[in-house]
């Protein structure tokens, strides 16, 4: 069986139809702390593009300049320009800012929920129990709709579990992998 393994946030901001066609070519899927159920924004298909554009501009640089900033003062803890390091990495994917645009322009994820009941592969949703970013409810709501899946909730851990509890979350990981045969 093949796994797919994809940064969250990567998911998080693909168009609809990008997530059916790689699910469809999927056997398993991993969740992370991810939107969809929440994450409507039914205005943004009225937006014009340079205001879309200039959106995904400021998304970038909001945390590049606290990058910058941190890296200027050596008193700044260095798990925090670890963090901030990692919150760029799916900014710095090609076709991010064009993969924000279309989830703009598409109004979120509003039509989404039905989709995701759609979903028969073999999913392991992993949930910060203190997601201070979507909260929990979403959580729930994925394995309530999601047929077979299983959700673990990472014990001290806010929305990036695979940054604040690294081991918890890849021993999860390596467990799913060995259930469905990978």
């Amino acid at each position: 069986m093949k796994a797919d393994f994809l940064p969250p946030s990567v998911v998080d901001i693909q168009d609809k139809e990008a997530i059916a066609k790689r699910s469809s070519a999927s056997l398993s899927l991993v969740l992370i702390d991810s939107v969809g159920f929440s994450g409507s924004f039914p205005v943004g298909q009225f937006l014009p593009h340079p205001l879309i554009e200039l959106g995904a501009n400021w998304l970038h640089f909001r945390k590049q300049a606290a990058l910058t900033a941190a890296l200027a003062f050596p008193i700044i803890d260095p798990t925090l320009i670890d963090a901030l390091r990692c919150s760029l990495l799916h900014q710095e994917m090609p076709g991010w800012k064009a993969a924000i645009a279309s989830f703009t322009k598409s109004g979120g994820y509003a039509n989404l929920g039905d989709r995701i009941a759609q979903v028969q592969h073999p999913t392991l949703i992993l949930w910060g129990e203190a997601d201070d970013v979507l909260g929990t409810d979403d959580a729930t709501k994925f394995k309530q709709a999601i047929s077979g899946s299983q959700l673990i909730w990472i014990l001290k851990a806010s929305h990036v579990p695979h940054f604040d509890q690294p081991q918890s979350v890849a021993a999860h990981l390596l467990t799913f992998a060995r259930r469905i045969g990978n």
